[in-house]
């Protein structure tokens, strides 16, 4: 993996944004008293690449500082591509164990649609299927589901749940398929993370 790549993924698992980056690395402030994102933006864009020791030193600031929503947020952003099924559910395991202890997953600022149907299509799912260690949520992630369905309107395109996933096969997954993934999840296996907190 590139340093840009990897500088995006501490970003989504650390929870920062351009100017967080920014301050971390020292970079001064402008006259307006504010952090100069170009830099940044330039490695974030692929116009140049992010220097060694720069992502040496921005790592070894963030040791172990972990976003308590990381998981989530690989999810639904998926920035790296999932190696396989496994590995996606060690993350929705967490996700779905924080669920039920209350702390509902957050989308922020998010925009892009593909990240916010992916995170429709969950909430959806632990509302529907997350049993009754999610019962007391259940409300509050089918309003979040709701919400999230009238900013991304009818999907004009299908696309995978897991990044990466090349299989072509139509989803058997009517909620799926309404949001406009596919394949969806493994129902049964959904199902039994969310009850039991492992498959």
């Amino acid at each position: 993996m590139d340093t840009n790549s990897r500088l995006q993924h501490l970003m989504l698992h650390h929870g920062l944004k351009r100017r967080d980056v920014a301050r971390l690395l020292g970079k001064t402030l402008n006259a307006g008293g504010g952090y100069s994102n170009s830099t940044i933006d330039s490695w974030l864009s692929g116009r140049n690449r992010m220097p060694e020791p720069m992502l040496e030193l921005l790592e070894l600031k963030l040791g172990g500082s972990a976003d308590q929503s990381e998981a989530w947020q690989r999810l639904i952003q998926q920035p790296l591509p999932y190696t396989d099924q496994r590995e996606m559910e060690r993350d929705l395991a967490r996700v779905l164990e924080q669920a039920a202890h209350g702390d509902l997953p957050r989308l922020g600022r998010l925009k892009k649609p593909l990240p916010l149907r992916r995170a429709g299509y969950l909430l959806e799912l632990m509302g529907h299927l997350g049993g009754p260690r999610h019962e007391g949520q259940r409300r509050e992630l089918l309003s979040q589901a709701r919400r999230l369905r009238d900013r991304v309107g009818v999907p004009a395109s299908i696309e995978p749940l897991r990044a990466g996933d090349t299989r072509t096969r139509e989803t058997e997954d009517d909620l799926a398929r309404e949001w406009g993934l596919a394949p969806g999840a493994d129902i049964a296996r959904f199902r039994q993370l969310a009850r039991t907190g492992h498959v």
